[in-house]
């Protein structure tokens, strides 16, 4: 069963995004001059790798063959061919064992990546969501049938706010553990998140309390009939892989 994942914000082969997004992981004491730099190339061309590995077999561990990803933008930094002569971005395309589909991002704008989306539409949990690599900046952008929205660029800044009642929900590996999103993941965050901003409110709350509750209020995602192979799905995302512990 094809199963559906989503991402932002990898900048592959950007050393200084480490800098930037503060991924401490890939910082050592030692590595940061006075300036806020890294000491030599070297060293930022060493980090970078242990980054960009670390981060495909992350993806890896989750997404298989058969899968989708959605990169909501900012893939790969810059570009230029590799010995091969392929691509930069379609090399690290083919270490993804899923396939990868792009909501281009500005970095992708002049970058190896060919093809993708400028944005768009998916349903979730009977939510409509609107993926879009820069969130929007006003409820007007948002477009009117739309439940929630999907985004990066902001990297570890925020993980999600409201415009109006419509959350914005970012994506990005700075702020997901440098992993890969799940349907279930994201349908839980949105009526985590929902039940929290109604409660701010003091509306009455229908949101939903736990796994039983979510699935039993109606049909989600179709290829589910089985609460138990629902609830197997959602938990398989927390299966105890840490990037922190796998270098």
């Amino acid at each position: 069963m094809s199963k559906t994942y989503f991402s932002a914000d990898a900048h592959f082969q950007h050393a200084n995004i480490i800098l930037y997004a503060k991924r401490k992981r890939w910082i050592k004491k030692g590595d940061i001059n006075n300036k806020g730099k890294w000491v030599d190339s070297h060293i930022a061309d060493q980090r970078v790798k242990k980054m960009d590995e670390a981060l495909i077999k992350a993806f890896n561990h989750k997404a298989k063959e058969d899968d989708i990803i959605y990169h909501v933008g900012d893939f790969i930094f810059k570009g230029g061919k590799e010995s091969n002569g392929k691509k930069s971005a379609q090399i690290y395309e083919d270490k993804i064992k899923a396939k990868v589909i792009h909501i281009l991002g500005n970095h992708d704008r002049n970058n190896s990546v060919k093809g993708g989306l400028e944005n768009g539409m998916i349903k979730i949990a009977n939510k409509l969501f609107y993926l879009i690599h820069r969130p929007p900046m006003n409820i007007k952008d948002i477009p009117s049938n739309v439940d929630a929205v999907l985004c990066g660029h902001v990297h570890d800044n925020w993980k999600y706010k409201f415009l109006k009642n419509i959350p914005v929900i970012n994506v990005g590996v700075d702020v997901w553990n440098y992993n890969l999103v799940s349907i279930q993941q994201i349908a839980v965050f949105y009526d985590k998140i929902m039940k929290e901003y109604k409660c701010s409110l003091r509306k009455d709350d229908d949101t939903y309390d736990s796994a039983e509750d979510y699935y039993e209020d109606g049909p989600h995602y179709g290829e589910y009939n089985d609460l138990n192979n629902w609830k197997a799905d959602y938990r398989s995302d927390y299966d105890g892989y840490d990037i922190e512990k796998d270098d």
